[in-house]
């Protein structure tokens, strides 16, 4: 009942009748949901009846997958949407790689004690093994949300981590060096979210997502920034099986003591999720000289302060039955560091390419070949390049 946007006695209204619909649906507690109204022999009268059929909502999952910061890797996590039957998320996820390796343990309340106020916590634990540095993480996240209106949340969280960077590299960048040995990282982040699409697999609406996070600069810890991100998505649909996508992403990250930023809480660009056709090597602002085991003097690779990136996409769903899409793209953006800035047009780099989703019984399974438009920030003109996520499920 808490989902549905008419209540007995309510006078009938059709746009309130879908909006239940679509919040049901979104629960992922149903693989499906009708409804349906039954005369009352009152005039003025009708009933309504809603069909629900339940999905399990508890997987054990496996996985193996590619990026290209990770390389391949392997994953395995096990999860419950629906705890004790009263809407509560339990989640264990282990994933390893020759450069990574992490573990998050994740509960969730979408409504504590019955209210609209929801409440998550994440442990975990990372290793990271970096060109230039090792950094091994354990912390701690909590996150409150609360809803305004039928279509936006607002969020306030927290986190706290104790990391360790090992293996620097000689002559790294002071935003690496600055941090080598034990550090605490405590940040307060808030977060906006209006979501109007239509499903989980979106053919309709938009999303707008507003973030920021503050660390250091009076709550302690060692690192000190102030992050801020906007994200705004549009689907756009006249078939089913047809629909355009648009997204826009913005981002800064800015000092609030004499600190430098450190590199980790900077923006790395290009990928399969972000660029497609460079990777992150490609577009990352480059420091000082320094030397990287096994490849000698580079410059390092600090990531970004300010970042954009627009994507278009055509989502062609060919076979709606086994979940296959072909989907043309063009990607834009830029990533760059505040220190080296001149003209943002000097850093703007394109791509275009075909993409390939299929969602498999092994899970989604996305295939990219796109093709870089301009030279990337090493002045070099790249060749097309493949990308791909699987995930595999048992």
């Amino acid at each position: 009942m808490r989902e549905l946007r008419l209540a007995d006695g309510d006078a009938y209204d059709g746009a309130k009748l879908r909006r239940s619909t679509t919040r049901l649906n979104r629960l992922g507690y149903f693989s499906a949901v009708d409804t349906e109204l039954v005369p009352t022999g009152q005039d003025e009268e009708v009933d309504l009846k809603i069909k629900i059929k339940e999905t399990n909502t508890g997987a054990i999952m496996g996985g193996v997958g590619y990026s290209a910061y990770t390389d391949v890797g392997v994953s395995a996590s096990i999860s419950e949407r629906n705890l004790f039957g009263r809407g509560y998320g339990l989640a264990l996820q282990g994933f390893f790689s020759w450069r990574k390796s992490s573990g998050t343990l994740t509960f969730s309340n979408p409504r504590i004690y019955d209210t609209n106020l929801s409440f998550s916590n994440s442990l975990y634990y990372t290793h990271d093994n970096w060109d230039e540095f090792s950094k091994e993480t354990l912390g701690d996240s909590i996150q409150f949300g609360y809803p305004l209106g039928d279509y936006t949340t607002a969020a306030l969280g927290y986190r706290l981590e104790r990391y360790v960077l090992s293996d620097v590299a000689f002559g790294a960048d002071e935003s690496i060096r600055k941090y080598k040995g034990v550090n605490w990282t405590s940040a307060v982040r808030a977060n906006l979210v209006r979501d109007t699409t239509d499903s989980a697999r979106p053919t309709k609406g938009t999303i707008t997502r507003l973030s920021a996070e503050y660390g250091g600069g009076g709550l302690g810890g060692s690192d000190n920034f102030v992050k801020t991100v906007a994200d705004w998505q549009a689907f756009y649909s006249w078939f089913p099986n047809h629909t355009w996508h648009l997204r826009g992403r913005l981002g800064g990250v800015f000092q609030n003591t004499d600190s430098p930023i450190p590199a980790f809480e900077r923006f790395y660009v290009g990928g399969i999720d972000t660029i497609r056709g460079y990777s992150t090597t490609d577009l990352s602002p480059r420091g000082k000289l320094s030397l990287v085991p096994g490849k000698g003097f580079e410059r390092s690779q600090i990531g970004g302060d300010r970042m954009g990136i627009v994507n278009l996409e055509y989502i062609w769903t060919f076979q709606q039955d086994m979940g296959l899409s072909l989907v043309p793209f063009f990607d834009a953006g830029f990533n760059v560091d505040q220190r080296q800035w001149g003209s943002v047009q000097d850093y703007i780099v394109a791509s275009a390419g075909l993409e390939l989703r299929w969602r498999s019984p092994m899970g989604d399974l996305r295939i990219a070949y796109g093709i870089p438009l301009v030279k990337d920030y090493d002045k070099e003109m790249e060749s097309g390049r493949f990308e791909f996520t699987m995930g595999q499920y048992f």
